[in-house]
């Protein structure tokens, strides 16, 4: 599951967390603006969007992660029109609380933030702890699958 930080006080606000990186899918029409982390920025500075700097990574998995924006000061519509427009399948939705991914098509995973930090621990357990844990089992694991997640 990725984990989004936003380098900067999130205070009470809704912030949506764009990526400048990486697009997904076709932007949904033609922009003057590259579709890089740079070109978000230049957006933002365009459309007179103040953001924090943000960052997306998976910390139990082999993502690195990308450089992204947070903005505050707009609407949820506004938000998704420009994941759209940098070729994002997603965007977060991020309080002091809730990491919310919300797919350009609408689609929703919510997230609270003791859910997140549930899905982070059950990660990092090895696959004899998890069984152990879900099933009350000690079970001898084969040995070629000791180890994995």
């Amino acid at each position: 599951m990725t984990q989004v930080e936003i380098k900067g006080e999130l205070g009470e606000d809704v912030w949506y967390v764009i990526s400048g990186e990486v697009p997904r899918i076709k932007a949904s029409q033609e922009s003057k603006f590259e579709l890089s982390i740079s070109g978000l920025r230049e957006y933002a500075r365009v459309n007179r969007l103040s953001y924090l700097d943000a960052f997306g990574r998976d910390p139990d998995g082999m993502y690195a992660g990308e450089q992204s924006l947070a903005f505050s000061e707009i609407s949820e519509k506004r938000a998704l029109s420009i994941g759209r427009t940098f070729g994002q399948e997603a965007i977060f939705r991020v309080t002091h609380n809730s990491q919310d991914l919300l797919f350009i098509g609408r689609g929703v995973v919510k997230r609270s933030v003791s859910e997140l930090k549930e899905q982070r621990r059950i990660l990092a357990l090895n696959l004899p702890q998890y069984l152990e844990e879900k099933l009350g089992l000690s079970l001898e694991v084969p040995e070629r699958l000791k180890g994995v997640r």
